[in-house]
């Protein structure tokens, strides 16, 4: 029950951050980005922004848990990329694989 309640929570604080970084402006997420990744930690909770080549924003969410035990983890990741007309796509889970 306690791990269920641990990876229940962390896939929570994912979803919310990412929906909420969705909401931002195309400009807002460009002025969080830079040419190289950034990563801001809060509460377990790792945000990757980067730029794109083709001008996109590719922005990740990523969380980490640890079980009872110091070698049992868990984490996901969930992302989407940011588009100039600020259309969004979402990242496939191959792509998101990067991060787990």
């Amino acid at each position: 029950m306690f791990a269920r309640s641990r990876r229940s929570q962390i896939a929570e604080l994912i979803n919310d951050r990412v929906q909420a970084l969705r909401l931002l402006a195309y400009s807002e997420l460009m002025a969080l980005g830079t040419d190289q990744d950034m990563v801001i930690n809060e509460a377990g909770i790792d945000v990757h922004v980067e730029r794109q080549p083709n001008g996109a924003v590719r922005v990740v969410v990523q969380g980490m848990v640890e079980g009872f035990l110091p070698f049992i983890r868990w984490g996901g990741a969930d992302g989407f990329y940011k588009h100039r007309d600020g259309s969004v796509t979402p990242m496939t889970p191959e792509e998101l694989r990067e991060f787990d």
